[in-house]
């Protein structure tokens, strides 16, 4: 795998990286003594019955669910707290009329199951059951009309203008039209105003029907709704759909303010034929930990970015600075800055030239390709018209998951005088070229040195190895002779380019054949 490494600057750079993190165990979640009580009921109606449940988590700190029933039916999705004890889950159901059926516990997360049924009976005095229901008394004066109540939970930032719930009912008449009563209970707050609901004979014996209510605050409770009749005594009454508001608190954004600007010498008396040196120094605090970005502005349009990162809450003042070097006296634009790269470890890059073409601030970029993981500091070395040193920047590269290995041996410092002879050449062809250069390192190698001669007409040399063992010389020879030019090329130009165990390259070298 071939990664690639870019790397800009103004005046400051810097990087950072990313852990992963450790593999939690997978939660589990255990539904028992599912039961309905009474499981069989038989007298007059309306009757109750609570379903109920036991459940037990490990690994999770809330667990969602629904009660689904045999009818095709779903109660709402709630969500409560779980923890080393057993939680119960409970609903209560009303039925008017004769009923039988089943009722289970869904779990929708951590994981998803279904527990066993509770199987329930309820019979009305005076009805049959489901398969030759006879009307009641009560049928006879009137229509019957059930409801069912479904909210949802909410966790979350609670700021003004607040969150809202919203809470669904839904009415069933055993016959249209019909003329229904009812009311919204809250176990936190009590009855609201009783409403009135009309069905006409064309609508449909179901409708549905909101309230909402709007918190600012962390609550919980239940809501229902009341069938009422003309005097408002309640005939009916719905299931206690549970609702939970969880207000967290609303995240303090990070602030950060400039202190102590100032410029070191503020005045400078004395010859300008050398470039000056000017310090400039801020101090930046931080109200938590974070990342500040920030630019330096000079009053000739000359723009330098920064960055920090603040780690530790117990330290979040920082002293910047930006070192500049005024132009020696008589400098004008345009002008050519050369410039090198450098390498912590040594190693350097070719000499590059930039036109300076007004006081702005300008990037300079360096690329390079790499098979294999490395990791090192990288900075920008200013030769003329003044010398300037930027400050350095980290990267770490790594290739198919194996981290950079450590380096136990010298390093290469410098690739001088490259040569290519002949470097001009016109008559027969093929001819053959020679490629030179004196490679010297810091101390002998605990592995080769590779390298490779590179040239801007796409063509490059084989990767070659050279050895500095210990008690040996530091300065070498890179010597590539197994090359012919068979026509005409030219001017070509190239460098050499070391690929470990550390980045360095010669300044480039031309050669150019005519063959006749």
């Amino acid at each position: 795998m071939t990664a690639v490494a870019a790397f800009s600057l103004s005046t400051s750079l810097a990087a950072g990286f990313l852990a992963a993190p450790a593999q939690a165990a997978a939660p589990v979640v255990e539904v028992a003594g599912v039961r309905a009580s009474p499981g069989s009921y038989s007298g007059p109606c309306p009757a109750s019955v609570t379903f109920s449940a036991d459940v037990a988590v490990r690994g999770a700190p809330t667990v969602r669910y629904r009660w689904v029933r045999g009818d095709g039916t779903r109660g709402p999705v709630t969500t409560v707290k779980a923890g080393a004890k057993v939680v119960r889950l409970k609903e209560r159901r009303t039925f008017s009329g004769t009923a039988r059926g089943w009722q289970a516990v869904q779990v929708l997360s951590p994981v998803k199951l279904t527990s066993r049924r509770a199987d329930f009976s309820v019979s009305c005095e005076g009805q049959k059951d489901i398969q030759g229901r006879k009307p009641s008394t009560g049928d006879r004066r009137g229509p019957k009309a059930s409801a069912h109540v479904t909210v949802d939970g909410y966790s979350g930032p609670c700021t003004a203008p607040g969150r809202t719930l919203s809470f669904s009912g839904t009415f069933r008449v055993s016959r249209v039209p019909a003329a229904v009563s009812y009311r919204w209970v809250d176990s936190d707050g009590g009855a609201m105003d009783r409403q009135d609901l009309w069905f006409a004979a064309k609508d449909s014996p179901q409708r549905s029907v909101g309230v909402s209510r709007t918190f600012l605050a962390s609550a919980s409770g239940t809501r229902w709704i009341e069938i009422l009749d003309r005097d408002g005594r309640v005939l009916d009454t719905s299931n206690r759909a549970p609702y939970s508001v969880t207000c967290t608190p609303t995240p303090v954004p990070a602030t950060a303010s400039v202190t102590g600007l100032k410029v070191t010498p503020a005045a400078f008396q004395g010859p300008c034929t050398a470039p000056v040196d000017v310090t400039f120094t801020a101090d930046i605090a931080a109200s938590k930990p974070t990342v500040v970005t920030y630019e330096w502005r000079r009053g000739d349009g000359t723009r330098v970015p920064g960055r920090w990162e603040f780690k530790d809450a117990g330290d979040l003042t920082r002293t910047v600075s930006l070192p500049w070097k005024t132009a020696p006296k008589g400098t004008s634009f345009p002008f050519d800055l050369t410039y090198r790269w450098r390498w912590a470890d040594g190693g350097t890059w070719q000499q590059e030239t930039v036109t300076i073409t007004g006081p702005s601030a300008q990037r300079l970029l360096h690329s390079w390709y790499t098979s294999r993981s490395q990791a090192g500091r990288i900075f920008v070395d200013v030769l003329s018209p003044a010398q300037v040193r930027s400050e350095a920047t980290e990267y770490s590269l790594t290739c198919d998951g194996r981290p950079p290995a450590p380096n136990t041996g010298g390093n290469v410092l410098s690739v001088t005088d490259p040569r290519i002879t002949p470097s001009s050449h016109t008559g027969a062809c093929p001819v053959n070229l020679k490629a030179t250069a004196t490679i010297t390192v810091s101390a002998p190698t605990s592995q080769p040195v590779e390298y490779a001669w590179v040239f801007d007409n796409g063509t490059s040399s084989p990767v070659e190895k050279i050895d500095f063992p210990a008690g040996g010389p530091l300065t070498k020879t890179a010597v590539w002779d197994s090359w012919r030019a068979i026509k005409s090329s030219g001017p070509v130009t190239g460098y050499l380019e070391i690929l470990s165990p550390n980045r360095a390259a010669s300044d480039p070298v031309s050669y150019s054949v005519t063959c006749t």
